[in-house]
């Protein structure tokens, strides 16, 4: 990071300093959020022209963004600061403004509040960083007096408009343009009095040139133009073309038309609100030129009338006040507040299940409100419907598959006024019961010790994290004692022998954390380890000498209609043959080579029921 220039001369009760032009550098890498800020500078009330003045941004002493006044545009030097944080928004953001003619640093008077990506201003109308604000808009409440005054007369109160809030404003007649008239006036704090009496005849208006200057010497100058008015005869009544308004009226409409009635013709009239009695109401009204405006807001169910208080003044000045009621009349209004009681549904219930009441508020009394469906969302209607002011359901809904809806809902009252409101609705999951088992193992061999994993059983559920419980049913039609449960696993509960029963039928029911349950039955088949009976060839080397090649039964063609199976050592089927085998097996499954080791076959007669099995030595 530059660093920032070190030599600073503090000036003594001010916020000003000299130094020569400040860096006040920020590495933007080390912030996340900008904004940016098109600003002109001014300092003591003169507008800063060089390209060489700079503008610092800061929180604190913390440098936040510098930049030098770099473009001119229509007739303005611009100064163009990004300014970061570490913040989105809400950091306050005070300015300093460096002046190369003075070479003195100046605190600015204006503040932003941080706000990411924000702009600030711009070339056309950029912001002003000053450390004092011109005073703007000096006017006089009243520009006449009627001829024949006494000498002294207070003619009106003169106003200026600053944007510095605790500045103090001293009003004085100056020289210029307009001032002919400057020595038939005096000034006393904020009043403009004529020193002689007037004359029409001699003289019907008066130009003077006064001046507004703040604490810091900062002015503003206007000309004024004082009418001198003959003696006349005041307003005796005022008119209003209408005495009513529509509720809801925006800001600024139209109300009236106001005209008044006096003895003088050729009179002219300007129009005021003013207290006294009548006055309730208005700050909901203004007057421009002679046209009656409304402000509001208007509500005829909240007030159905308003009372005001007008004045007239003709060109005397003379006035006349009177009291006005305006009547509110009343509009249809579209309901409001829609509301859905219940915004979520259970997952599988029945089509026409209410999910929720459906409300809405209406300000016009007696108003009755219905509601439908948006029918420019089309999807909506396959999933529900209004009845009875009621949200219902058209279908069962299944939380795995989709768990939130979007319905529009139109509010319609009597009149047919519309609001619409969007809800999203919420399905709740609900469990749903097991709906398969499955078991990994067909078979088991023989001579295992008790306790022995026979397979391992899992479900299909559409509950995703549902946790599982297995049991064996107690069912005398199965073989269920031969076997224990444990976890997901099934074991030998007894030493199984193929020559005495060569396959087994189990029975399981699962059950899920809900208690909802699922039974199937498998089939498992013994396979003998040991004990051939059947004479065989029980080697196989298949190098491709012609000795030992395949695996060769003896007298395979007295065995015909013989299913025969190989298994590997875990119980894994890896050949089968359904009927009469032809001496073919090379030691190969899905035409992959088998590891070299020990294999075991089982020969089975559908018919008869008779089995033989033993062992293979593989070679390969």
């Amino acid at each position: 990071m530059r660093k920032l220039l070190s030599f600073l001369i503090l000036l003594i009760g001010g916020h000003t300093v000299v130094a020569a032009d400040p860096i006040w550098a920020v590495n933007a890498s080390n912030f996340s959020y900008s904004m940016t800020v098109t600003a002109v500078l001014q300092v003591d009330c003169q507008e800063l022209t060089s390209a060489n003045n700079r503008l610092g941004a800061f929180v604190g002493s913390d440098p936040r963004g510098s930049a030098l006044s770099s473009i001119t545009f229509n007739g303005s030097q611009l100064v163009f600061l990004t300014v970061y944080s570490n913040q989105v928004g809400g950091e306050t953001i005070t300015f300093k403004v460096y002046n190369s003619q003075t070479d003195a640093i100046v605190d600015v008077t204006a503040t932003l509040s941080f706000l990411d990506d924000a702009t600030f201003g711009s070339p056309a109308s950029p912001r002003l960083m000053t450390n004092n604000h011109i005073p703007t808009n000096l006017v006089l409440d009243n520009a006449s007096i009627m001829e024949n005054n006494a000498g002294g007369a207070v003619i009106g109160q003169l106003d200026v408009s600053d944007l510095d809030a605790t500045d103090t404003h001293t009003y004085t007649l100056t020289a210029g343009t307009g001032d002919t008239d400057n020595g038939a006036f005096s000034i006393s704090g904020d009043d403009l009095t004529i020193i002689g009496s007037a004359d029409y005849e001699s003289q019907t208006s008066y130009a003077i040139r006064v001046r507004a200057t703040d604490t810091n010497g900062c002015f503003v100058d206007q000309t004024f133009t004082i009418a001198v008015l003959p003696f006349n005869d005041p307003p005796t009544d005022i008119f209003l073309s209408v005495s009513e308004v529509e509720e809801n009226s925006e800001v600024g409409v139209v109300i009236a038309t106001l005209t008044s009635e006096d003895q003088d013709a050729d009179e002219t009239f300007t129009y005021s609100l003013v207290t006294g009695t009548g006055d309730t109401d208005n700050a909901l009204f203004m007057v421009d030129g002679d046209q009656l405006k409304g402000v509001g807001p208007f509500n005829h169910e909240g007030q159905d009338a308003h009372s005001i208080r007008l004045r007239t003044t003709d060109s005397g000045p003379s006035n006349f006040e009177k009291e006005f009621v305006i009547t509110v009349i009343d509009i249809n209004e579209a309901p409001l507040n829609l509301e859905l009681g219940v915004s979520s549904i259970a997952e599988n219930e029945a089509a026409g299940t209410v999910v929720g009441d459906l409300t809405a508020e209406d300000e016009d009394e007696g108003d009755a409100v219905t509601f439908t469906l948006d029918a420019s969302n089309t999807d909506q209607a396959n999933y529900f419907e209004i009845v009875n002011n009621q949200l219902r359901s058209v279908t069962s809904f299944n939380y795995e598959s989709v768990n939130l809806y979007s319905v529009d809902v139109v509010a319609t009252d009597i009149q047919g006024a519309t609001a619409t409101m969007s809800y999203d609705i919420s399905i709740l999951d609900a469990n749903d019961p097991p709906t398969d088992i499955s078991f990994s193992s067909e078979s088991f061999f023989d001579n295992q010790a008790i306790g022995t994993e026979v397979g391992q059983l899992s479900t299909v559920d559409e509950d995703v994290a549902d946790v599982f419980t297995y049991t064996l049913t107690t069912s005398g039609a199965n073989d269920n004692a031969a076997f224990t449960v444990s976890g997901d696993k099934l074991l030998s509960a007894e030493v199984f022998k193929f020559k005495k029963q060569d396959s087994y039928t189990v029975e399981i029911e699962v059950a899920d954390l809900a208690g909802e349950t699922f039974t199937e039955s498998f089939t498992i088949s013994i396979l003998a380890l040991s004990g051939s009976v059947l004479p065989s060839i029980d080697l196989v080397t298949p190098n491709g000498d012609g000795i030992n090649d395949t695996w060769v039964i003896q007298d395979v063609q007295n065995f015909y209609g013989f299913s025969v199976s190989i298994y590997d050592s875990s119980g894994g089927r890896i050949y089968y043959k359904k009927d009469s085998y032809d001496n073919s097996w090379d030691g190969r499954t899905d035409s992959k080579k088998l590891p070299t080791g020990t294999y075991y076959y089982l020969l089975k007669n559908s018919a008869t029921g008779k089995s033989y099995s033993g062992t293979i030595s593989l070679f390969n």
